[in-house]
């Protein structure tokens, strides 16, 4: 079953060691803002729930879009460096059949 990769309304941001800043406590309105996707996975790759597929940098927060499931990469629907919002569809991950 292909699973979509989707930009949801709000997103904690990383936290980054030795910056601790109150704005790392507060999630980010995705709707609210432009971002720019950063792929930390290719496409055609195995990818586990939970691993980190893309990024953003928003207001100098970084966010991060986590696998929903394990499975294959199967399709990546923006470029790196292309601007994205909520809702939009990132990719779609192939998700492996359960034991």
């Amino acid at each position: 079953m292909l699973v979509p990769i989707v930009v949801p309304r709000e997103l904690m941001p990383c936290k980054i060691p030795g910056f601790e800043c109150e704005c790392q406590n507060r999630p980010v309105d995705t709707a609210a803002e432009s971002l720019m996707v950063f792929w930390n996975e290719e496409k055609g790759k195995l990818v586990q729930k939970g691993d980190v597929l893309c990024s953003f940098e928003v207001q100098k927060r970084v966010l991060e879009i986590h696998a929903p499931c394990t499975g294959v990469l199967q399709e990546i629907c923006f470029e790196d460096e292309s601007i994205v919002g909520y809702q939009d569809i990132l990719g779609y991950i192939q998700q492996q059949e359960q034991d």
